[in-house]
């Protein structure tokens, strides 16, 4: 028979796991929605990010969010969609996850379009009782890039424009 502490302990494994999975959701809806204090929110204070397999590197929040606000400007479209999060808590208050982020991009000043697909190495903390992301290292697993003036038929169809940056009606 398991005991109710132990059943108590796995239950709040799962909202733990639930949460982080609500977290990053919520760091990626706010990224492509440029709202830029609400994406803070998502960060510590003391976060450690690395992309591109190491060749970006930024040391807290201040340096990170500056890096998402000079290279997210209002002329570049982004979706970034994760999938198959793999989260483990590890201790109390600490957890470590895997995400494969799906990214598309549209730069419309250039009409360029990107994709790829990354994977992401995080640890999370939890503070104040909200999980917040402490580190993440991601890798580019594929990359690609096309003219959409190339394509005679390809336009932008539909595009919402908040009345100022990161904020909806």
């Amino acid at each position: 028979m398991v005991e109710q502490t132990d059943i108590e302990k796995r239950v709040g494994i799962l909202e733990d796991v639930e949460a982080i999975k609500r977290l990053k959701h919520r760091y990626l809806h706010c990224l492509d929605g440029k709202r830029w204090g609400d994406l803070e929110q998502c960060l510590a204070a003391d976060v450690r990010a690395s992309f591109m397999g190491g060749a970006m590197k930024y040391d807290g929040r201040d340096e990170l969010m500056e890096f998402y606000r000079t290279s997210l400007p209002p002329s570049r479209i982004t979706a970034h969609m994760g999938h198959h999060p793999q989260i483990d808590v590890t201790g109390d208050g600490i957890a470590k996850g895997t995400w494969e982020v799906k990214t598309y991009l549209i730069e419309t000043e250039i009409n360029l379009s990107l994709g790829g697909m990354s994977v992401f190495n995080e640890d999370y903390v939890k503070q104040d009782g909200e999980w917040r992301i402490k580190s993440m290292y991601c890798y580019r697993v594929y990359e690609e890039m096309w003219n959409r003036n190339d394509i005679a038929s390809l336009k932008l169809s539909q595009l919402y424009k908040f009345d100022k940056p990161g904020e909806a009606e």
